[in-house]
């Protein structure tokens, strides 16, 4: 990869740039004021940040010491762009020396491996929140870096990474899912005299990393729930001495330039993407989650306070990612309608509300389902009563149920649920009507029932093929292939359920696995780690689990994630725990914790690995492995469904010792010796599968294509096991970080043999190397023939035994693709030759399996929510097609033109026209990408926009010129008439101009006075919609230029008198901005204190001189435990400001005559905000605040 130069016009003396942008902009895609906050060429010998070192000149900032920087310092910043350029970067050991520095610039002697630091974005953490009292990583950690040279390695040198973290406030930064720890880029081709230039864009949930304007890396962040938003923002360009960012050392000589950073403004609106449970033909549990998906992140307190349910039920509120979670304290009333709310009022964290308000619905369905699918889990659900609050519902109640069909009878236990929630869950085996019986010592959980069990289509569950041994099956027979991946934390916070989890689970699924390996709880990352959406595994004190504290919330979320993978045709092998964390439960503990994950997951397609590393409690604990047989023993008669059942063993070990033992289902293997040790562990005639070969690492670090990894599951394959792989990127995103994208070679190297292994007959073949002259073959003799070779080169073959032919393929592993077909001729001994080199596969015999059935056709296509701009579509999944599949994807298509292939059965369509019809098609795809004949479709037609445009704020732009901002776009011809512009004391609207945005207008006007408040009234203005919406009789708006009504500021130094506004800033060293000013407090000159303030408690602070009698405001933080004392003589006016810190500052107001006033400290709150200050100049008149709605006064004529 080699990137040129850039020519770039660099901008200079600019101060402040506006563009309004009307286009999504790389990071974001929404609507942004876009403002260059800082232009610093570096050319003109001064910076406009703090320089330490180096040297300033016509060519820019060179650096001269590894510990060099320039700093720049700026507030809090959740979306923007960073640009700057630099040159000299070379294969130099004076530029990159390998010499590393501890944190305080000392160096560190016999280094390697150093990373050199070109920038750096960190939380300064100037009040010490966090550091070292939650954590010593910093939350918001970001820097780019280039390993030191050395010579020939190529691998690091040519490369560069950007680490990054996201609000990662959970211990450190190796086990934070807001830690992005990817790979490094490249590799680069570095140029000494090339100006590279680099660009960093982040806000509305991702940042985009450019250089010489290629885009490098994308992190996407927006299901977090938080923005790159340091607190206390520093930037720094070079070393990152004592910043807490990481980076120590800059490159020596190096050169930088035209520095720019840039804020942008968030002005689109959130909206509310979806509801969960969704409305569907089957009803929503009666324990169903209740989600309200939006856009962005939210201000949390105006979503919660928008939020409502009807009929009313008591629960609570938290955050999942930009979810609102409303948990329920209570199930719901069964077959009932509730429709859930998001009023108007509910904003993102740059304040802007919802468009419109939102309302969704959903039915429950019976407190137990009549009719299931076969194969498919149902839940029994019971609320016990009578229990005491202090009774362990997890470790002391129980209850167990049994299940008769037509011809079985299935037993089960029950389990927790949370509250007093208990459900026995159960999966009916055989179609028919189904009894059960569930008994309880608690008499309420005593319960009896039917229930319809219909044919779903499903294959059932994974089994051992005890007509042939070696291999996998479903309970119809139909042949499993394990084709596994690694997700070792994928029911962690490490993969939230609605950003990572689905995103990989569809991402394996599309690329043939069928089970992944993921642990339920570890001791790995020690307390805290081991949680997700639900909270934590256990219940946690300070220095251990309480394993008798079971949190079935944790499980909860499990069960969602297992659900997806399950209906993506990935089956979970669960590994209970590991060893050693198993070593830390009571054999009591234990008991119950093997019992509570039969009793949940049993009735779910899944695999039972007891633990992990299981030797180890030999040498750590000098305990035997012989207790594993006590568990394998209890998991096989606890689970009716006969799931396989293994261990996972330590390097270069296996399951074998417990191979001989009923219960036992599989050999696991954990080897580098694929082929001699699965060809010993196949003696105990049972699958054998290598559950931890190797991982797939960067190209250099895996020898490339023929590395170990690839070829380890080819080898496997070709001797009759099963395995399971593993991606440097995200097999443990504490680890290797996560990046589904990195790797895409070793990605398809995979893909090929999971592929490949899916269209023969390989369930029905069997090791005869006895027929092969060297490499590895499985074949059905005179049928089938599958043949790999780890080295490449001829091969031959004994055929004889068998008369007539076969066509024959070879396929490359590496590329995927297949040779011209050829005929075999069988009757005695045959050499081939590969037509390529390198390792090879041969396949002989018919057809392969390849998957020709088209899926059905997706069902139920409606709409969920419609705007005047946008459709929201949903829809049901097909029924399964005759072969069993699942629809893997859906084709989505708007009037003939293909707008998106997605997994998800929800679609938004976005800047559409209003009040237009649109013919939509979805259409299924498979995993083997056949299509549905036919899709599922409807004509759907945006709302009409019926709404008037209206005034929503006025500025000044020169004392005979203002602005007026309207609500949307408005049509030229009326918004350009003067005529339909009033200022009501009396001066002219000269003239008017509509804006290139449509929604500003700039008026000529006579020449305005200071000290005095305007009204400006807009009338008869249209909208831009196909039928045009004129604006109300009158809308208004007051304005106030700058005044010479002054107040004289005494102290603190760095405070600032302004004239604010909604949308502005109040603090001097904050961006908290705000969000809804009570119309007696407009536009009155507001003291922007310093919030840094807080925590200072003196009787004396502020100080300042009154030229006229005024009233003074103190609006004050709400939530403050109590009240200084020098406020004790103000009155209250119960008024209130609202603002983007989520802070509600609660105003206070006294009289005072001209002369000296002085106000005390905050009083010492350091939870609280700093206070701010208004002044109102008697006599005074204030007009103007947009109503809730768009306002009117009808009272006024025209």
């Amino acid at each position: 990869m080699k990137l040129h130069a850039l020519n770039i016009n660099s901008l200079r003396g600019v101060i402040l740039l506006l563009l309004i942008l009307a286009a999504a902009l790389p990071a974001a895609e929404q609507s942004v004021t876009k403002i260059l906050e800082i232009d610093d060429p570096l050319t003109n010998a001064r910076t406009t940040g703090t320089q330490r070192g180096g040297k300033l000149s016509s060519e820019g900032w060179t650096t001269q010491t590894a510990l060099d920087y320039i700093q720049y310092s700026i507030p809090t910043c959740a979306a923007g762009e960073i640009s700057f350029n630099v040159r000299g970067i070379y294969a130099s050991r004076e530029v990159f020396p390998n010499l590393d520095h501890d944190r305080y610039g000392a160096e560190v002697p016999n280094s390697e491996n150093v990373h050199y630091n070109l920038f750096s974005m960190w939380d300064e953490d100037v009040d010490n929140s966090w550091y070292g009292v939650q954590q010593w990583h910093n939350p918001y950690k970001c820097y780019i870096h280039i390993y030191g040279y050395t010579a020939g390695d190529l691998y690091k040198w040519r490369r560069m990474k950007l680490r990054l973290n996201v609000a990662a406030f959970n211990g450190g930064y190796d086990d934070d899912p807001h830690a992005f720890e990817d790979p490094a880029v490249g590799p680069f081709e570095w140029e000494k005299s090339h100006t590279y230039r680099h660009r960093l864009v982040w806000g509305g949930g991702k940042m985009q990393w450019y250089m010489d304007d290629v885009l490098l890396k994308t992190w996407d962040y927006s299901t977090f729930g938080a923005e790159y938003a340091p607190p206390d923002h520093r930037i720094r360009l070079g070393s990152g001495l004592l910043s807490r960012s990481g980076g120590l050392q800059v490159p020596i000589g190096i050169v930088y330039s035209n520095f720019k950073l840039y804020r942008y403004t968030d002005a689109t609106p959130p909206e509310v993407v979806r509801l969960d449970p969704q409305s569907s033909g089957e009803g929503a549990a009666v324990d169903a989650d209740i989600l309200v998906h939006f856009s962005e992140p939210m201000n949390q307190s105006s979503a919660q306070a928008a939020f409502s349910i009807s009929p009313a039920v008591a629960g609570s509120v938290s955050w999942v990612g930009n979810a609102l979670y409303f948990q329920p304290n209570v199930l719901l009333q069964p077959n009932t309608t509730y429709t859930v709310r998001v009023a108007a009022s509910a904003k993102d964290n740059a304040g802007n509300a919802l468009s419109s308000a939102f309302s969704g619905s959903f039915t429950t369905r019976g407190l137990n389902p009549a009719t299931v699918g076969r194969f498919e889990s149902i839940d029994i659900t019971l609320v016990a009563s009578g229990l005491a609050s202090t009774t362990n519902r997890y470790r002391d109640v129980t209850l167990k149920g049994v299940f008769t069909g037509p011809t079985r009878t299935l037993e089960i236990n029950g389990f927790w649920d949370l509250g007093d929630v208990f459900k026995v869950r159960i999966a009916p085996t055989e179609v028919g009507t189904w009894t059960y019986r569930i008994t309880s010592p608690v008499a309420s959980l005593n319960a009896t029932g039917s229930f319809q069990c219909v044919e779903s289509g499903a294959h059932g569950f994974v089994r051992l093929n005890p007509a042939r041994p070696y291999t996998f099956m479903h309970d119809d027979g139909t042949p499993w292939l394990w084709r596994g991946d690694t997700s070792w934390r994928g029911f962690t916070s490490l993969f939230p359920y609605e950003g990572r989890w689905k995103e990989y689970i569809d991402l394996r699924a599309a690329q043939g696995y069928t089970a992944m390996h993921s642990i339920v709880v570890s001791y790995i990352n020690g307390l805290g780690f081991w949680k997700n959406e639900g909270g934590t595994c256990f219940e946690e004190g300070v220095e251990s689990k309480n394993y008798d504290r079971l949190n079935p919330g944790y499980f909860q979320w499990i069960d969602k994630r297992i659900d997806y993978a399950n209906s993506k045709g990935i089956v979970p092998v669960m590994f209970f725990t590991w060893a050693q964390e198993y070593v830390e439960f009571s054999e009591a503990q234990f008991d119950k914790f093997v019992r509570y994950l039969v009793s949940r997951y049993a009735a779910k397609n899944v695999v039972w690995v007891i633990t992990g590393e299981y030797e180890e409690i030999i040498a750590d604990y000098g305990r035997p492995i012989s207790e594993y047989e006590h568990w394998g023993q209890l998991i096989y008669q606890l689970d009716p469904y006969d799931h396989v059942i293994t261990l996972h063993p330590s390097g270069r070990g296996s399951s074998a010792p417990f191979a001989p033992l009923a219960w036992h289902g599989a050999v696991m293997q954990q080897t580098p010796y694929n082929v001699r040790d699965l060809r010993r562990d196949r003696i105990y005639n049972k699958p054998v599968v290598n559950g931890e070969p190797r991982y797939f690492y960067p190209e250099e670090e895996d020898e490339g294509p023929n590395g170990p990894s690839r070829v380890a599951i080819w080898e496997i394959i070709s001797n009759g096991g099963y395995y399971t792989t593993g991606f440097f990127t995200t097999y443990a995103p504490d680890k290797g970080g996560y990046d589904p994208d990195a790797l895409p070679e070793e990605q398809k190297w995979a893909q090929y043999c999971n592929t490949f292994m899916g269209e023969i007959p390989w369930s029905e073949m069997d090791p005869h190397h006895e027929l092969i002259s060297s490499g590895n073959l499985m074949a059905i003799p005179g049928r089938n023939y599958f043949a790999y070779h780890s080295t490449g080169g001829a091969v031959t073959l004994n055929l004889s035994g068998h008369l007539g032919s076969l066509p024959a393929k070879w396929l490359n592993p590496v590329t995927g693709q297949y040779s011209a077909p050829f005929v075999v001729q069988f009757g005695g001994t045959v050499t081939l030759t590969p037509p390529f080199s390198g390792d090879w596969v041969l396949y002989i015999g018919e057809a392969t399996n390849r998957d020709t059935v088209p899926p059905q056709v997706p069902r139920e296509l409606g709409i969920e929510s419609t705007t005047h701009q946008s459709l929201t579509l949903v829809w049901q999944p097909p029924v399964p097609a005759s072969d069993g599949d699942q629809a893997a994807r859906y084709r989505i298509l708007r009037d003939g033109v293909e707008l998106a292939v997605q997994s998800e059965t929800r679609f938004s369509d976005a800047n559409l026209k209003e009040g237009t019809e649109y013919f939509y098609e979805i259409y299924a795809i498979d995993d083997a990408d056949n299509s549905s004949a036919g899709a599922a479709n409807g004509r759907f037609k945006s709302l009409a926009d019926v709404e008037p445009p209206y005034l929503s704020r006025v500025t000044i732009a020169a004392p005979d010129t203002i602005i007026a901002w309207f609500s949307e776009p408005v049509q030229a011809a009326s918004a350009e008439s003067p005529q339909n512009y009033q200022i009501l004391q009396g001066l002219p609207v000269l003239s008017a101009r509509l804006a290139p945005d449509q929604e500003s207008v700039k008026l000529a006007t006579g020449r305005h006075e200071a000290n005095r408040v305007y009204t400006l009234i807009a009338r008869n203005i249209l909208d831009r919609a196909a039928i045009p919406n004129r604006m109300g009789a009158n809308n208004v708006r007051g304005y106030h230029p700058e005044t010479d009504f002054t107040v004289d500021l005494t102290g603190p130094a760095g405070y600032q008198w302004s004239w604010l506004h909604t949308g502005d800033t109040y603090y001097v060293d904050r961006t908290f901005t705000l969000l809804d000013i009570p119309a007696v407090l407009q536009n009155l000159l507001w003291l922007k204190s310093a919030d840094s303030d807080r925590q200072i408690s003196s009787d004396r602070l502020v100080s300042f001189t009154l030229h006229q009698p005024s009233t003074v405001y103190v609006a004050f933080d709400a939530g403050a435990a109590s009240l200084p004392a020098w406020l004790s003589g103000w009155r209250e006016t119960g008024l209130a400001i609202s603002t983007s810190d989520l802070a509600a500052l609660h105003v206070y107001e006294k009289e005072f005559p001209a002369g000296a006033v002085e106000l005390g400290g905050n009083g010492g709150t350091s939870s609280g905000r700093m206070y701010v200050v208004l002044v109102k100049p008697e006599p005074e008149h204030v007009i103007g605040r947009r109503p809730a709605v768009p306002g009117r006064i009808q009272t006024m004529s025209n």
